[in-house]
């Protein structure tokens, strides 16, 4: 895994951030809409673009999901994960997608309409360890990754949004919730939470 990631530091350093969309190849099989955004830093921006970005964790769907599997995105955010998830799966397999803010949503639907034949489940919900709603603290600057139900030192503005627990949502969207092969959390220090109501 060193060189691996070595190799992706060093594809990294050659790239130049584009000023619009550009659609990345993921897996050699799916388009990920890239487009540069405010909450992430030219170092993210050029490791999605080189495909170098959490490459230990795209490396582990690559092998853990199989040909029509199911993976559980919690905390989506723009869907690069995500991509890699569906890449693995394949067209028969399904990636349900977890995020409450607009502006990943928004991310996130450009990735669905990029890619027609995968079967993407977008919930624009929070996940935690009750249903209802709660009340989210979103970074006034726009960066999605300073988004949490955990309250914080930096400026934030308070946001309504659906929260569901993934117990409730397993059952009445699987019969068998063994099918899903992956779980995947990433939730700015609520991932406890989300575990407890599962």
């Amino acid at each position: 895994m060193f060189f691996t990631r070595l190799a992706g530091y060093l594809r990294r350093q050659t790239i130049r951030i584009p000023a619009g969309e550009t659609l990345v190849p993921i897996n050699g099989a799916l388009r990920f809409p890239f487009a540069p955004l405010p909450f992430l830093d030219s170092d993210d921006m050029k490791a999605i673009l080189s495909n170098s970005y959490e490459i230990i964790t795209c490396e582990f769907l690559r092998h853990r999901l199989t040909q029509g599997g199911i993976m559980l995105d919690v905390g989506s955010n723009v869907g690069y994960i995500v991509a890699w998830g569906a890449s693995a799966a394949g067209t028969e397999g399904e990636v349900h997608l977890f995020d409450p803010l607009q502006e990943c949503a928004l991310r996130l639907e450009r990735l669905i309409e990029l890619n027609p034949n995968y079967r993407f489940i977008l919930n624009r919900l929070a996940v935690g360890d009750i249903e209802g709603q709660l009340e989210l603290n979103v970074d006034i600057d726009g960066r999605s990754r300073q988004a949490s139900f955990i309250q914080s030192d930096s400026k934030t503005i308070v946001r309504s949004v659906d929260i569901v627990r993934l117990d409730t949502y397993i059952q009445s969207h699987f019969g068998d919730p063994s099918r899903i092969q992956v779980l995947k959390i990433d939730v700015e220090s609520y991932e406890f939470v989300v575990l407890r109501g599962l």
